[in-house]
């Protein structure tokens, strides 16, 4: 295993993690949102220097669930299982989900809004003040926000 494919793994791993559902297009936009952090578009300066850095960074501010089970179909169906799409998210091969005309840098904060309580960050300082902080959509059971 090479260095990049670790990495590639542990990334893999934190977007199962971070979910809060087993919807694909949930799985691709968080992993669309952590990479927003490391490759940065014109302009801006990635937060992160590599995906272990920002994983670490996601993982620890971020509510997190179980590792998954070889078993579970949103990891491991063809062709949009996150194990058959996590190279294109990590070689940005596959388009950012959470980016579009009106929202061109995509996604940097994700929370399931209808759970947050008024104390977590995600809710004072994201969902609170969306004169900063736009909510672009929802994908699966959470909101992203820029």
């Amino acid at each position: 295993m090479t260095p990049n494919q670790f990495e590639c793994a542990f990334f893999a791993e934190t977007i199962w993690r971070l979910a809060q559902s087993n919807n694909t297009d949930e799985l691709l936009a968080i992993g669309s949102t952590i990479r927003n952090h490391v490759i940065p578009r014109m302009g801006q300066r990635g937060a992160f220097n590599s995906y272990s850095e920002a994983c670490e960074a996601f993982l620890s501010l971020y509510p997190v669930r179980e590792r998954p089970g070889m078993q579970e179909q949103a990891l491991v169906s063809y062709p949009d299982g996150l194990l058959a799409v996590i190279d294109g998210i990590y070689d940005c091969s596959i388009a950012d989900l959470t980016a579009s005309s009106s929202f061109p840098n995509g996604a940097k904060y994700f929370a399931r809004v209808t759970i947050l309580k008024e104390d977590d960050w995600r809710k004072r300082d994201i969902v609170d003040r969306q004169g900063i902080h736009s909510l672009i959509g929802t994908w699966g059971a959470q909101q992203f926000f820029t």
